[in-house]
């Protein structure tokens, strides 16, 4: 199967800020696969992909999706390709659902950059998978509609024979919009292949039966970071998690989420956000903590830091 990866490497919004303020000198901790900036910068101009806020292509295939901190490929699928006659529910159709915690409204500052929000999801499904998703996005002034007549991307299933269970996902919108601020809806639907010995997306590009459920939205709004500049602070290291608390206000969503590292250099949580204002707290450090981030303790923190002064 051909399977088009269709995001960017992106990096936290804490990389973004202070390469915006400082220059590229100012990461003292490198991040490895920064892709997006070629070359060392001050420039306050972001360097994303830019998307229109009508341009739903554009957002589309700059989205980016990750999994347990493993990035997801997302597989275009033309309006056309699924056909009406391929979507039979087999034993039934699987459903995804926020759990507990989860929000359905995400609010991102310069999405290229953004840490991401982890969405944490419930399934069900009738075939026996883990189900895959199409996502489509769409204006808010455009009604959701049924499944079909739309481009999505989609990520695949796992045919793993569970008829429940959960399973979370980070979300990242993967360009800055052009007049900085977007409004838009993220809808998800659950695909699964009716044998359920096969991949979703193959039975899918291949013809082949597959149930798609409803729609879960997501109302997405994107506007720029509006940092703090540095306000004169001499500090350039940190001894302890206090220290950072400053920096955490400036820099981290939540306030709260700074961490000195051993490194003595104060580092953003990896966030899981919920409804309503003042909802986000720090994600504990397990298993999926790697990558572009690390553990401070008992807390998943991004490894890019800086000093409690900026």
């Amino acid at each position: 199967m051909d399977a088009a990866v269709v995001a960017r490497i992106m990096t936290s919004s804490t990389v973004a800020r202070v390469r915006r303020w400082f220059g590229a000198a100012a990461l003292l901790v490198p991040l490895a696969s920064c892709t997006l900036l070629d070359a060392p910068t001050t420039s306050t101009t972001p360097k994303g992909p830019r998307c229109a806020s009508t341009d739903t292509a554009c957002m589309l295939s700059n989205l980016r999706v990750e999994q347990a901190g493993r990035r997801l490929t997302l597989v275009p699928i033309a309006a056309d390709k699924i056909q009406t006659s391929q979507l039979a529910p087999g034993k039934g159709v699987p459903a995804v659902t926020l759990q507990s915690g989860g929000s359905p409204n995400l609010e991102f500052h310069y999405g290229s950059r953004s840490g991401g929000i982890a969405v944490p999801l419930a399934f069900t499904d009738p075939n026996g998978a883990r189900p895959g998703g199409c996502f489509r996005i769409r204006l808010k002034s455009q009604p959701p509609g049924p499944f079909g007549g739309f481009p999505v991307v989609a990520f695949a299933s796992e045919p793993d024979g569970k008829t429940s269970g959960t399973f979370a996902l980070t979300l990242l919108p993967g360009f800055d919009p052009i007049g900085d601020v977007a409004d838009y809806v993220l809808d998800l639907f659950p695909m699964s292949a009716v044998d359920p010995t096969k991949e979703a997306i193959e039975e899918a590009l291949a013809g082949s039966p597959i149930a798609i459920g409803s729609a879960l939205p997501f109302n997405v709004h994107m506007s720029p970071s509006t940092p703090t500049p540095p306000t004169g602070g001499t500090a350039s290291t940190c001894s302890s998690d206090s220290a950072c608390a400053a920096f955490g206000k400036r820099n981290c969503q939540p306030q709260d989420g700074a961490r000195c590292g051993g490194d003595k250099l104060c580092h953003c949580c990896l966030a899981l956000c919920g409804s309503g204002t003042g909802a986000c707290s720090c994600t504990k450090c397990d298993g999926n903590c790697s990558g572009d981030r690390m553990c401070v303790g008992s807390t998943c923190v991004f490894k890019v830091g800086a000093g409690p002064s900026q």
